[in-house]
């Protein structure tokens, strides 16, 4: 004899056959019901919870992580310019004598240039590669280098034979 609820069979196939092919009004057909709304609940509550994290990183924590972190903060440079374009009227002050800029912040790398910002006046710039001869970066190291620190040592003579 063929089961009465085939489709309802293939549909929810949790348990085993005995317990599928019994009349929906049974206790069995509740017991589906609440496993299948267990399991969305808890794909649902994994969802929201990665997506509250997301969002959570990007409004809170992404702005304030360091720029060779992978973060937003933008990081500090120094441009040297060529001769010919320290007098370009920049918004920023640049050192004739140096051809460096002063410290900048860097918000991105382009393809033919920078696009910085003086700390000062905020206001962005994009600089184009041909204006720019180098770029010293202005980054701490993550962690302090310990440095040794010779000390003086007064000479003695040697003795002679």
């Amino acid at each position: 004899m063929p089961a009465p609820y085939k489709s309802f069979k293939n549909l929810y196939d949790l348990k085993s056959e005995k317990c599928i092919t019994r009349s929906r009004r049974g206790v069995d057909w509740i017991d589906i019901r609440l496993r299948q709304f267990a399991r969305g609940f808890v794909v649902f509550v994994l969802v929201f919870g990665l997506l509250t994290t997301a969002v959570m990183y990007g409004a809170f924590l992404y702005g304030r992580s360091p720029n060779g972190l992978g973060g937003g903060t933008p990081s500090r440079v120094i441009l040297i310019f060529h001769e010919s374009h320290t007098e370009y009227g920049w918004p920023f002050r640049v050192n004739s004598a140096t051809n460096q800029s002063d410290p900048l912040d860097m918000l991105m790398q382009l393809n033919d240039g920078v696009l910085v910002r003086d700390p000062v006046s905020m206001i962005p710039v994009i600089v184009k590669s041909e204006a720019i001869v180098g770029i010293i970066g202005e980054s701490a190291p993550l962690f302090p280098l310990a440095t040794s620190t010779p000390t003086p040592v007064q000479a003695t003579n040697t003795p002679s034979p």
